[in-house]
């Protein structure tokens, strides 16, 4: 499993940690992989070749709408990001850390882009976007959280490989 970090710490404290996860790790804003950041730009970063994907499209302060959740995806944007192939990533980091109403809100948000990129075939993936070492999480964790999303045991174990098949095939296509 390929997971996504934000290190605000010493690099050596997340490979400890990773070696004890058995998880690899891709630090954020490395090259390889360029993913955009929140609702407010997705369709520049959906539509624009120098990103693979985009994520934290759920977190926001924005009010929901009258008959469904205001949660930053919709059947445009998901149906440009099937045909340019981008990735959808859910920061499962920002559930762990959201307690009471924000949580309730971001999971179902979550659940809302989970079966807006399920029936427009875009796909998906999850990460911990962990700033320190401590909030890394195992991929069973990883998977359980994805199946709270509504996803199936096997979009979710196919969720947490995406990022590293996605960095194979850059490092190839490079070659």
């Amino acid at each position: 499993m390929m997971d996504i970090i934000d290190p605000k710490e010493d690099a050596a404290a997340f490979a400890k940690m990773a070696t004890v996860l058995r998880v690899d790790v891709f630090k954020l804003g490395d090259k390889g992989l360029a993913l955009g950041k929140g609702k407010d730009r997705a369709r520049l970063y959906l539509e624009n070749r120098q990103y693979d994907g985009v994520y934290d499209l759920e977190v926001h302060s924005e009010r929901e709408f009258m008959h469904h959740r205001n949660s930053g995806l919709n059947q445009v944007l998901c149906k440009i990001a099937h045909d340019k192939d981008k990735v959808v990533v859910f920061d499962v980091g920002a559930i762990l850390g959201a307690a009471g109403r924000q949580r309730a809100l971001l999971l179902g948000r979550m659940q809302q882009n989970v079966r807006l990129c399920r029936k427009y075939k875009v796909t998906m993936s999850l990460a911990t976007f962990a700033k320190t070492p401590y909030q890394m999480r195992r991929e069973e964790e990883i998977i359980v959280i994805g199946q709270l999303l509504g996803m199936t045991a096997a979009e979710a174990k196919q969720a947490t490989q995406t990022i590293g098949r996605r960095l194979k095939s850059i490092k190839q296509q490079s070659l």
